[in-house]
Parts: structure tokens; C-alpha cells; sequence
């Protein structure tokens, strides 16, 4: 019987940093594609993702369209969840939106490099670790 992939989630701040051309998570993002992983996606954290893409000081980086493609190329990879949960652990909500998306799919790890977040460590047994140490740590034993 073959073993489920471990389900990541992956905070916006990260999957935009990776449409900058961030090296770090394009091998993340390569497991996913090899399906290794599996990513889940919140409808909140969709739509925070293009909200900060539509921000003038990112939108002179990386095209508006282009974000948009990724997202939509994003979808066909993810496990899309829609929390039934509230989390209220962090002081900004929305931090708790990505732990609420994480409870729901049963993610293994939150990848984010929000030092709200991190602070954490562990959330529910869901690891919480940047996207540096993800790589180091996980993706390369």
C-alpha cells in the first residue's frame, strides 16, 4: 500500500517570493509537482494571494496576469479546503487562517517565513518551519 504524500501548507508570502525567482522553495515546488507533496490551499488564502499580488509595489514586479496563470496552474496541484474552524492563537487573523486551512486538510507542515508563525514550532502536531529549514531539513534527508 502506498504511503499518502505529506500535505504542506504554504503561506502566500512564500509562493510570492517564489514568482521573484526565490530559489529556496523552487525545489519544494518541485516535489509538488513529483508529487511528494501535497499542497492544500484555503479559498481565504487564494484570494489573499491575489490581493498582495494586485498591491502596486508587487504588481510592478510580477505581472498581474502571470500571478494569475500561476494561480490557476497552483489549483490543479493543491488539496482546496474550506476551514470549518476557528483559530484565534496568533494576534493576527490572518495568521490563523493559514493554521485554520492547515487543521482542516490535516497538513504536516505550514512552510511560512512569518515569525508569528514560526514562534509556534508546532501547532496541532502540524510543524511549523521556514521555508530554508524545510528544504535543509526535509527535503533533503
Amino acid at each position: 500500500m502506498k504511503k499518502k504524500p505529506p500535505v504542506v501548507v504554504i503561506d502566500t508570502n512564500i509562493l510570492i517570493s517564489y514568482l521573484f525567482g526565490g530559489a529556496t522553495i523552487s525545489s519544494l515546488i518541485d516535489a509538488i509537482e513529483d508529487d511528494t507533496y501535497i499542497p492544500a490551499l484555503s479559498p481565504y488564502l487564494e484570494q489573499e494571494f491575489i490581493d498582495t499580488m494586485r498591491k502596486p509595489k508587487i504588481s510592478r514586479r510580477v505581472d498581474i496576469a502571470d500571478a494569475l496563470d500561476f494561480m490557476r496552474d497552483w489549483k490543479n496541484f493543491v488539496n482546496y479546503v474550506k476551514p470549518r474552524c476557528k483559530v484565534t492563537v496568533c494576534r493576527d487573523p490572518n495568521d490563523n487562517e493559514i493554521l485554520a486551512c492547515a487543521l482542516e486538510a490535516s497538513a504536516d507542515f505550514v512552510i511560512t517565513g512569518d515569525k508569528d508563525l514560526l514562534v509556534l514550532d508546532i501547532f496541532h502536531g502540524i510543524q511549523i518551519i521556514s521555508p530554508t529549514d524545510f528544504v535543509k531539513k526535509i527535503l533533503r534527508r
